[in-house]
C-alpha cells in the first residue's frame, strides 16, 4: 500500500492488525503510533481501538463466520483483505451504534483504497450474509466442550482445556465471556498538577468517556479510548496510566505490611539531589569529622534523616552515575568504566532512566554540574563547535549545563543543552586523548607554566596553569578557571529554582558538583577555611554550595514541599594525580570514616558513603537509619511514591521509600558491590562476602594502594564486628559464603525487564 496522507479509524486499526499478524507487532505499541501518525482525534481514536482490539478478541469467531460465506478458507485470504472482512464483520456483530450499511459500504470503500477493486464484490457479497444473518448467525460447529467454547470466545484451546481441569465449564465459560469483555481504563491524577474534578471536565470537553473511579480516590475511568499518551494532558504530566488492580494490590499489601508498602504522602514539588564527587564517609562533619566545618551539611542532617549503611553503587564515578541513573547495575553493560572526556554517552536513549520517569509524572527535569557518562553517538568523533546529541537532554533532562566530564580531563569548557558556552566560532575547538597539537605547552615538558604540580598522568594540556588529561585546543573563551566552578553552577542552580518557582512547575534538579575532585582549586574566600589543607577547603566550598541552594529553597517558599538528597558518588581519595599536599595535610583526619580503603576499592570505604534525605513535615527530623540502600533505588522508590503499585520499571532498583520516609527500618535484603570493571562483592544484613581472586585495593590514595586478591574460598566480614574487614571468617561460616555466593549469581543472571527494552515516554512520531 502506498502511504497516504492521513488515514481514517478504520486504516488505523487495519494497519495495526496487519502488523499484529504479519510482524508480531506489540498491539499498543504499533496503535498508538498509528494513531499518533495519522493525528487522529479523541474520537476516532477511541473507534480504531475499540475495532482493533475486539477483532483480537473475536477473531477465531470472525474467521469462522467468513468461512461460512466465503468461497476461500480465511486462512488463504490476502491479509488485507482478510482484515477487511474481520473489521466490517466485527462492528456488524458487535457494535451496536454502528449502521449495517455503514460498515459494508466502507469495507468496500476500504477495499478499493488498498487498491484492491477486484475484491470489492467479494467483501460486499459476505458482510452482506453478515447483516442478513445477524440476529441468527450458523450454529457453532457440534464438538467437545473445548471445541466449543475455544471458538466461541477465541481463545487457545490448550487454555480452554486447562480452564476446564480447573475449574469446570461453567467457571470456565464466564471466565473466557470476562476476558473478552471491555474493561475501562483506569487513570492516577497527578495532584502536583491538577484535580481530578478539573480532569475529568476537561477529558469530557474532549469528547472522551470518563468517570470517577468507584473505589479508588483520585482515580477515573475511561472507556473506549485511543492512545492516551497522545492527550495533551498525558504528555503535560496530569495523569499517568495505572490498572486498578495494581492499585487495589498495592492497597492490600499495605494492609497487611504496612512498613513494606510506600506511604502515601502528597508529592513533593520538588527533588533536589546534591551529588558531591569522591566526598567520603567521614568527610562531613555529621559523620565525625573534626577540623573541617560542614554546618550546611550538618543542618540537612539535624532537619531529615541521616543513613548510615548507603551505598553508591560502585567505588568509581562514572558508573555510579550510570546506575544511578538508570537503575541498572553498571557491571551489567560494556563501557561503564571511568570515561575520557570525548567519549560517546554509554546511556541507551530509549532506555527508562530517573529523570524520564519523573517527567512522565510532570516533573521538569535540570541536569546542572559533572556529568561524565558521555556525549554524542559510538563511532563518531565529537564537533565541539556545533550541537551536540545525544547528551543529557536526550536521556530526560528538560535542559542541562555540564561539564562533559571531570575537572581533570579536556574539553575544559561548560555544555549548556549541548551547546559549548561562551564559545568564539572564530577560535574553534579540538581535542584529542591520542596527541598534543603542534605548538602547545604540556605539563610534562613545561613545569614553570603549573600553578599545581601533577603527581602522576595529569601532565598533558595545559588549561588555566592546570595539567590536564588529554590535549586540547582552542576555545579560549570558553575555559572555565576551576576556582570559579563551583559558584558558577551553583549561581545556575539557584536560577533554575527562581525560574521554576515562579512558574508553579514542579521539578527535579540535579546538582552534582565537582568538589572534592581533582584538581582541588577553592575559590579564595574558602582557602585555609579547614584544617586540613586543599582537601579539607573545598570540602568547606561543598559546603558553601549546599548552604546556598538550601537557602534559594527557602527564599522561593519551597522549603516545606521540598525532598533534599545529599550524597557522594563513590568514597574518598587523597593523593589522585595532583601535588597538592593531601596526603601531608590529612592528619589524623579519616575520610572513610570507620571504614578501610578508599576510591577504587572494593572495601568499605570505596563505597559506603554520606546519604542524607530532608523533607520537611514527611521525614522526622534528627533521625539516623541503618536501613541497607543503594542510590541507584531512588529510581524505583521515587516511582512508588508518585504511581503506587506501578511495576518497576527499572532493572536493579528496588523500593526503598519506607525506609527513606523514616516509615521502616528495613531497606534492601542484597546488594552488589563493585570496584571497577566486574570485580563484585555482595552484602547482606551484617555479612560481606567478596568472592576468590577478586582484586582488593587497601589504601585511600590512588596510585599507591597496596594490591592483593580474595583468597581461596573467599573473604567474608561480619561488618557489625569488624568494619575496617581485618578479620576474613569465611573459613568459619561455609554455609553463609554459599548462600552470598549463590545469590549473587542469581543476581547477575537477573533478566531485563519490559520497561528496560521500552521506552517509557511517547515517541515523537
Amino acid at each position: 500500500m502506498t502511504p497516504r496522507e492521513k488515514c481514517g479509524a478504520r486504516d488505523v486499526a487495519l494497519d495495526a492488525l496487519m502488523q499484529v499478524d504479519k510482524a508480531n507487532a506489540w498491539s499498543d505499541e504499533a496503535l498508538r503510533r498509528l494513531i499518533a501518525q495519522n493525528r487522529l482525534d479523541s474520537r476516532d481514536a477511541a473507534f480504531a481501538t475499540r475495532l482493533c482490539y475486539g477483532v483480537m478478541q473475536n477473531r477465531m469467531l470472525l474467521d469462522y463466520y467468513i468461512g461460512c460465506w466465503c468461497a476461500q478458507k480465511p486462512e488463504r485470504l490476502e491479509p488485507v483483505i482478510r482484515g477487511i472482512l474481520r473489521i466490517g464483520g466485527y462492528q456488524i456483530l458487535f457494535m451496536d451504534k454502528v449502521p449495517h450499511r455503514a460498515a459494508v459500504n466502507e469495507a468496500v470503500e476500504m477495499t478499493r483504497r488498498r487498491g484492491r477493486p477486484k475484491a470489492a464484490g467479494m467483501v460486499n457479497a459476505v458482510l452482506r450474509r453478515f447483516v442478513e444473518h445477524w440476529m441468527n448467525m450458523p450454529d457453532l460447529p457440534k464438538g467437545s466442550t473445548a471445541d466449543y467454547l475455544s471458538l466461541r470466545y477465541s481463545h487457545p484451546k490448550w487454555l480452554v482445556l486447562r480452564l476446564l481441569d480447573l475449574v469446570g465449564p461453567d467457571e470456565t465459560q464466564a471466565f473466557l465471556r470476562l476476558d473478552n469483555d471491555t474493561v475501562p481504563t483506569c487513570i492516577q491524577v497527578n495532584p502536583l498538577r491538577t484535580t481530578a474534578e478539573e480532569l475529568e471536565r476537561e477529558l469530557r470537553g474532549a469528547g472522551v468517556a470518563v468517570q470517577p473511579h468507584p473505589w479508588l480516590e483520585g482515580c477515573l475511568e475511561i472507556t473506549g479510548t485511543g492512545d492516551l499518551r497522545s492527550m495533551p494532558a498525558f504528555r503535560e504530566g496530569r495523569f499517568l496510566v495505572q490498572d486498578a488492580a495494581a492499585r487495589l494490590a498495592a492497597m492490600a499489601a499495605a494492609a497487611a505490611c504496612p512498613a513494606a508498602v510506600t506511604p502515601t504522602v502528597k508529592p513533593p514539588k520538588a527533588i533536589v539531589m546534591i551529588y558531591a564527587d569522591d566526598l567520603g564517609y567521614g568527610d562531613v562533619g555529621c559523620y565525625g569529622a573534626k577540623g573541617i566545618p560542614t554546618p550546611a551539611i550538618d543542618k540537612l542532617a539535624e532537619q531529615g534523616c541521616r543513613f548510615t549503611d548507603a551505598y553508591s553503587t560502585t567505588s568509581v564515578c562514572t558508573p555510579s552515575r550510570y546506575a544511578l541513573f538508570t537503575g541498572e547495575y553498571p557491571w551489567r553493560k560494556e563501557g561503564t568504566g571511568i570515561l575520557p572526556g570525548d567519549a560517546a554517552l554509554i546511556i541507551d536513549t530509549k532506555k527508562p532512566t530517573l529523570p524520564k520517569m519523573l517527567q512522565s509524572h510532570g516533573y521538569k527535569t535540570y541536569m546542572i554540574g559533572k556529568w561524565h557518562l558521555g556525549l554524542g553517538e559510538k563511532g563518531k568523533k565529537i564537533d565541539w563547535n556545533k550541537h551536540i546529541s545525544p547528551s543529557p537532554n536526550e536521556i530526560g533532562f528538560d535542559e542541562s549545563f555540564i561539564f562533559a566530564a571531570t575537572g581533570d580531563r579536556v574539553p575544559c569548557v561548560i555544555l549548556e543543552n549541548g551547546n559549548v558556552r561562551n564559545l568564539d566560532p572564530n577560535d574553534p575547538i579540538e581535542v584529542s586523548y591520542k596527541h598534543n597539537f603542534p605548538g602547545l605547552p604540556n605539563g610534562k615538558d613545561n613545569k614553570d607554566q603549573l600553578k599545581l604540580m601533577w603527581s602522576h598522568g595529569h601532565n598533558q594540556a595545559i588549561i588555566n596553569g592546570i595539567g590536564r588529561i588529554g590535549f586540547m585546543k582552542g576555545g579560549k573563551s570558553a575555559l572555565w578557571k576551576d576556582e570559579e566552578n563551583a559558584d558558577v553552577i551553583t549561581d545556575k542552580a539557584i536560577e533554575y529554582i527562581q525560574k521554576s518557582a515562579k512558574a508553579k512547575e514542579p521539578f527535579f534538579l540535579m546538582f552534582a558538583t565537582h568538589d572534592i575532585h581533582v584538581p582541588r582549586c577553592p575559590e579564595k574566600r574558602f582557602v585555609g577555611k579547614s584544617q586540613h589543607g586543599v582537601r579539607g577547603d573545598v570540602t568547606v566550598e561543598l559546603d558553601d554550595c549546599v548552604r546556598r541552594i538550601t537557602e534559594a529553597l527557602q527564599q522561593a517558599g519551597l522549603e516545606k514541599d521540598a525532598l533534599v538528597i545529599f550524597s557522594s558518588d563513590n568514597g574518598p581519595v587523597l593523593d589522585d594525580g595532583y601535588r597538592d599536599f593531601a596526603v601531608r595535610d590529612n592528619a589524623t583526619h579519616s575520610p572513610a570514616g570507620p571504614f578501610r580503603a578508599g576510591k577504587y576499592s572494593i572495601l568499605e570505604g570505596g563505597s559506603r558513603i554520606p546519604f542524607i534525605v530532608k523533607w520537611p513535615g514527611v521525614i522526622k527530623p534528627g533521625t539516623t537509619s541503618k536501613a541497607l540502600l543503594n542510590q541507584m533505588d531512588l529510581g524505583a522508590s521515587l516511582e512508588q511514591l508518585l504511581a503506587p503499585g506501578k511495576a518497576n520499571s527499572f532493572r536493579d532498583s528496588e523500593n526503598v521509600m519506607p525506609a527513606l520516609l523514616g516509615k521502616s527500618a528495613k531497606g534492601r535484603d542484597y546488594h552488589v558491590i563493585n570496584s571497577t570493571g566486574k570485580a563484585l562483592a555482595i552484602r547482606h544484613g551484617k555479612w560481606k562476602f567478596i568472592p576468590a581472586g577478586v582484586a582488593i585495593r587497601d589504601g585511600i590514595n590512588g596510585a599507591s594502594a597496596k594490591m592483593s586478591k580474595s583468597p581461596e574460598g573467599g573473604s567474608l566480614f561480619d561488618l557489625e564486628k569488624d568494619p575496617k574487614e581485618l578479620d576474613n571468617v569465611a573459613s568459619q561460616h561455609p554455609d553463609i559464603c554459599e548462600q552470598m555466593k549463590a545469590k549473587l549469581e542469581e543476581i547477575r543472571q537477573r533478566p531485563e525487564t519490559k520497561a528496560d527494552q521500552e521506552d517509557l515516554l511517547p515517541l515523537d512520531d
